[in-house]
């Protein structure tokens, strides 16, 4: 987790900061000359058009004791291919441009002979950024106007004093920010709205892989560590982090003295580095939850913004495999030169990869977690686990009804949110509404408006309503509202709480789908066949060997609604005939499979039945090369053709 901070250091832009002696934001710090490394490895990197500045540089400099070699890279990933700069003209009138073909002198790296380091540095007037070694986080800053080599200060970041701030957990502002992007309109805004008071962020808990996964942020701070902290700690909400101080017993393992850890719920003088202990186990929390498939899932590559850049350990259009630097990357079957896979992989990243090889179909590659969701195989023809998959909404699960993988009950909202011991209050409370002002003002035909509760503790920072000394409501996070009862709650044999209301349960338009799945497998959210383990898609009518022929017509078209086939399982003999033997994909490790020509030789990638070269069969048959499994998604199982 504390690669999350360190990335958002990294990714800020770097201002400014005027010089002067004696320097005014620290009192001790130490002064340091860094020495530019020429040679091979700084003239390597120049670019063609012999910018001012190259594409790799290394720098040395001498503090705390120890000498740092620090080498580092471009960061062409830090603005994207659509990015603008509004500024207000003399005249008053509003500018918007796009940059284009701006030599940046923003760096990302590593300080040479420490595996756990990183560096991000700001080129531009002087070196300034951080470099962390291990735990320690060191900042540099120009103290003169000498440029690169002249005077600079390095000093630990616990020293870097800053105005207290707060944060806000969703309000008005950022439903104004996130509210277009719900109605998928795209408007120009104002952007510089200043927070009242001493607040410095808003995000909304627990929204990644939603539309409200946004926040909005004030840039509070001279340096950017403050910014990029505050940026953390709103992404944490997004993540399903609450306040250290919501938390009782949350322990923050902050070393330093006057520190808090980075979800503390008012930023102190001093900026934070680590996480508490309970924001890692929200976080655990959170990513054991349905909402959180989107971070599990394989992008789209489409959808990456930029280029490909080789090295930066996203795997993009044209690449097999991206390990990051070559002096980075630890990945034996990965060439971090071309990123491209070396030769004999299959593949070099994702669950259902091992030993550069993509795992037999039917391998387990992400567990059922509970009731409303389903297991994950490999399916023998890619190296990413197929996509998270839950029951079909309605399924009944645990005294509820499965919606969206979690299965909502009244008694699990309440025991979340006033904890052990929280339980649902009886059910004539549920048919009132609750005025803002706590008073019952009209009763409601159903169970499905405000969600009311008994036992448990009251949750810190949250206000309530009680009625009649045994119906008791909790105030939203922002305070405007009371908590809901959750969607998808049942609210009476076959019905569910549907958009503020109980209907019946065909307004999930799940009616018996699972029938087309011939008592073989189950339907899943998405309305498409999931499959029992040794069961073919599409509708898990045949056995997997049965249906060789059929998989290997669509293994070159992606996944598409095919679901998660499980291990294979005995079928019909192959019919006589030279054999050679193949590695895992639709056939088990070493299995023979048929060969119509009268020559095999073992292959070192999938599939390894070789025709002789002219013979009629290897005219006719696909020829298929090995391609990045990013681009298509997965290995063909045809044979191949010398």
């Amino acid at each position: 987790m504390r690669g999350l901070g360190l990335w958002l250091l990294g990714a800020l832009g770097l201002p400014a900061m005027a010089p002067g002696r004696p320097w005014a934001p620290l009192e001790q710090y130490e002064v340091v000359l860094p020495r530019r490394l020429p040679g091979p490895r700084a003239r390597r990197a120049l670019p063609s058009h012999s910018g001012l500045y190259p594409e790799r540089v290394s720098y040395v400099l001498a503090a705390t004791g120890y000498s740092f070699t620090l080498h580092l890279r471009k960061n062409r990933d830090l603005l994207g291919s659509g990015y603008t700069e509004t500024y207000t003209a003399a005249n008053g009138s509003e500018v918007t441009e796009q940059p284009r073909g701006q030599d940046l002198c923003f760096y990302q790296g590593h300080v040479e002979g420490h595996e756990d380091s990183a560096a991000s540095i700001s080129t531009c007037l002087g070196l300034r950024g951080f470099f962390q070694v291990g735990s320690d986080l060191h900042l540099i800053e120009p103290l003169d106007e000498g440029g690169e080599g002249g005077r600079h200060a390095v000093y630990p970041a616990e020293q870097l004093l800053q105005t207290a701030g707060t944060c806000g957990v969703s309000n008005d502002t950022l439903h104004r920010l996130l509210g277009p992007r719900t109605a998928a309109v795209f408007r120009s805004r104002p952007g510089a709205v200043d927070f009242t008071g001493d607040t410095v962020g808003f995000a909304k808990v627990s929204a990644m892989c939603s539309h409200s996964s946004g926040a909005v942020n004030q840039d509070h701070s001279k340096n950017p560590v403050g910014v990029a902290c505050t940026m953390a700690h709103e992404m944490g909400h997004n993540l399903g982090m609450d306040h250290d101080e919501q938390v009782h017993g949350c322990r923050c393992r902050e070393p330093s003295e006057g520190m808090h850890c980075v979800m503390a719920g008012r930023i102190s003088s001093k900026f934070p580095r680590t996480f508490s202990d309970c924001s890692r186990a929200y976080l655990e929390s959170f990513l054991e939850q349905p909402q959180s498939t989107c971070l599990a899932n394989a992008p789209d590559l489409s959808l990456l913004v930029g280029g490909p850049v080789c090295g930066n350990l996203f795997v993009e259009r044209g690449e097999q495999c991206d390990c990051g630097p070559p002096e980075e990357c630890r990945n034996r079957c990965c060439n971090s030169t071309t990123c491209q896979l070396v030769q004999g992989a299959q593949c070099a990243h994702g669950t259902c990869c091992q030993e550069c090889r993509v795992k037999p179909a039917g391998e387990l590659c992400r567990p059922q977690k509970d009731t409303c969701d389903l297991e994950e195989f490999c399916d023998g023809r890619h190296p990413e686990c197929p996509e998270d998959a839950f029951q079909e909404n309605g399924t009944p699960c645990f005294g509820g009804y499965c919606y969206n993988g979690t299965c909502p009950t009244l008694a699990q909202r309440c025991q979340a949110l006033w904890g052990p011991g929280g339980h649902a209050a009886k059910e004539s409370c549920f048919f009132y509404d609750i005025s803002p002002n706590c008073r019952s003002s009209r009763s409601r035909a159903d169970m499905c408006g405000v969600l009311q509760c008994q036992g448990g503790q009251h949750p810190p920072g949250r206000g309530s309503c009680t009625l009649n000394d045994i119906c008791r409501a909790l105030t939203t996070e922002g305070g405007t509202a009371y908590e809901p009862v959750p969607e998808g709650t049942r609210c009476g044999p076959e019905k569910v709480c549907w958009k503020g209301r109980c209907q019946d349960l065909h307004v999930y338009r799940s009616r018996n789908c699972s029938a087309q799945c011939h008592n073989h497998g189950v339907c899943n959210h998405k309305q498409e066949c999931h499959c029992h383990a040794g069961w073919a898609p599409p509708h898990c009518a045949e056995l997997l060997t049965e249906a060789h022929t059929g998989i290997q017509q669509r293994a070159g078209q992606g996944r598409g609604s095919s679901p998660n086939e499980g291990p294979p399982r005995a079928g019909p003999h192959h019919p006589p005939g030279p054999a050679c033997q193949t590695r895992g994909l639709l056939h088990g490790p070493e299995e023979a499979a048929p060969c119509s020509s009268s020559r095999c030789v073992q292959h070192p990638l999938p599939s390894s039945c070789l025709y002789p070269a002219g013979t009629k069969a290897g005219r006719q048959a696909d020829v298929h090369t090995p391609s990045a499994p990013s681009q298509t998604r997965g290995w063909h199982s045809q044979a191949w053709c010398s």
